[in-house]
């Protein structure tokens, strides 16, 4: 019914102009004209009847424009429904002005202080986040909880990482990473290296960040190798970067007239794992060490023989017993890396 009223109005206002046009065309000089079927001449004023039609056009438009908003605000609702509406979907929480950041009590306390949404089992929202985030971080110290890089004066570069892709915002659910160990755990973290701020960390702190790493991974490979826990390979990330691996065995090498030995290897690994200033150690300090090693029990202990690993993951032998320098990070200096 609405259509029809429209388009009625709408032709109305088109014949209004069109009798207007006509009349006002086939008048003469004096206001009259013939009629065509008689051939009769009639005179009389039009400008009142011009006049008459042309404001009954105006009318109808106006009509027209107001049946059009009124239609789009039925067809919307009123304001109170919407506002209603959306009051019932977001009946968010609302936060507390007085909400301490850095307190003893937040720390220690096993629940988190932020209030949950219904449909979530803690509160993700990006506001509260930001806080808890910030929070977290200075009670670690604004420190890398990987590789001990302390980010105070760069905090951009600190993330708070959820562990094991949880959204759950307790302390013991978070860690605190910088970007670039953010960007190695597992899932989706690997997009961060695209990010123009790993890149602008990476040139300021990518030393430091290598080293860290290594000694760290150096460290878990050490104690998971005394352990027993695996056998002595070195992690296979690494051997992959290594195309011309070489085996050492019992029989094929020797350091220093003497055969290497699990039990070698074993103590050259755990030392390397106590060491607290560089996963770095010369071949002097080994050769000293495996000497010391020997005077001190008394000749070559024979517990077990070496299983096979791969020689660049500790110090690569040739058949003389020297170390071979294409490995060495720095060639110059003869300071060799634990892989």
């Amino acid at each position: 019914m609405k259509h029809y009223i429209l388009y009625l109005s709408c032709m109305s206002l088109f014949l209004v102009s069109g009798i207007v046009y006509a009349h006002s065309g086939g008048t003469d000089a004096n206001g009259g004209h013939f009629n065509h079927k008689t051939g009769e001449y009639h005179s009389h004023d039009s400008g009142g009847i011009e006049f008459f039609l042309v404001l009954l056009g105006i009318v109808i438009l106006f009509v027209v424009i107001q049946f059009l908003k009124e239609s789009n605000g039925k067809r919307q609702g009123p304001p109170q429904h919407r506002s209603s509406r959306s009051q019932s979907t977001l009946n968010l929480p609302q936060r507390s002005s007085t909400l301490p950041v850095n307190t003893p009590e937040l720390h220690s306390a096993p629940v988190s202080p932020i209030p949950r949404v219904e449909s979530q089992p803690f509160n993700y929202q990006a506001r509260w986040w930001r806080e808890r985030s910030e929070w977290y971080r200075n009670e670690k110290g604004w420190t890398c909880e990987e590789c001990q890089i302390c980010l105070e004066s760069d905090p951009q570069y600190l993330h708070t990482h959820h562990i094991h892709g949880t959204q759950h915002n307790d302390p013991k659910y978070l860690k605190a990473l910088c970007i670039g160990c953010h960007s190695e755990q597992p899932g989706n973290h690997g997009r961060l290296k695209q990010e123009p701020d790993y890149h602008k960390f990476m040139r300021k702190y990518g030393q430091e960040w290598r080293l860290s790493t290594s000694k760290r991974d150096n460290v878990q490979w050490a104690d998971n190798t005394v352990s027993h826990r695996h056998p002595l390979y070195p992690p296979q990330s690494n051997r992959s970067k290594k195309p011309n691996e070489v085996l050492l065995s019992k029989e094929k090498y020797q350091f220093e007239g003497k055969p290497l030995t699990s039990d070698i290897v074993e103590n050259i690994l755990f030392r390397c794992s106590e060491r607290e200033d560089s996963p770095y150690f010369t071949i002097r300090e080994w050769s000293e060490y495996v000497r010391t090693y020997h005077e001190e029990r008394g000749g070559l202990p024979m517990r077990g023989n070496l299983p096979n690993i791969v020689g660049t993951s500790l110090i690569s032998l040739n058949r003389k017993g020297r170390a071979r320098q294409k490995f060495s990070p720095r060639n110059s200096s003869g300071v060799w890396k634990i892989f």
